[in-house]
């Protein structure tokens, strides 16, 4: 009798993936709770840092979906939870937090313990952009995969950004 056989394999790859943008990109940026850009590597244990996302597609896309995968050490929060009132006067890069709203056309969104996740409702020529917050969990070197955006139902309309910085470390307080 004829013998079926199925094989899974999981595992991790030993590199990023390589940035790869067309007809849709994807860029992260990283600020201080004080507004200012996070230039460097470190972060102590508790401290807090604003991540904006800049997502841009050359076609109407109704079903986008942006994951974030965090690196570890980094936990994702809910900007909403946060102290609104020191957090909607804050202007990064020319979009304030308080007009957010505003910024994309979110469908959907999703805080996780390794990931931020939304679907979101694309625009040619109107970037979209979205915020959240990561807190430092963890002490240790951590490699920080790249954002990444697709058509939840055309997947090969996709685009991976880079990770800047490459790789975070997390220190003691």
């Amino acid at each position: 009798a004829p013998l079926f056989a199925a094989l899974d394999v999981v595992g991790a790859p030993r590199a990023a993936p390589t940035p790869d943008e067309g007809v849709l990109r994807v860029r992260r940026a990283w600020f201080h709770m004080d507004g200012k850009a996070f230039t460097g590597a470190r972060l102590r244990e508790g401290e807090a840092l604003i991540v904006k996302l800049t997502v841009e597609s050359e076609e109407r896309l109704e079903d986008a979906l942006v994951v974030d995968l965090l690196p570890g050490g980094l936990e994702a929060e809910n900007l909403g939870l946060a102290d609104n009132d020191a957090i909607s006067q804050l202007v990064l890069d020319g979009s304030a937090l308080a007009e957010r709203g505003w910024a994309a056309e979110i469908r959907h969104e999703e805080y996780r313990d390794d990931r931020y996740a939304a679907a979101i409702r694309l625009w040619p020529g109107q970037p979209a952009q979205l915020f959240y917050l990561v807190r430092a969990v963890s002490p240790g070197h951590f490699v920080v995969p790249p954002p990444q955006v697709e058509d939840m139902y055309q997947p090969t309309l996709r685009a991976v950004g880079r990770s800047e910085p490459a790789l975070i470390e997390v220190v003691d307080p």
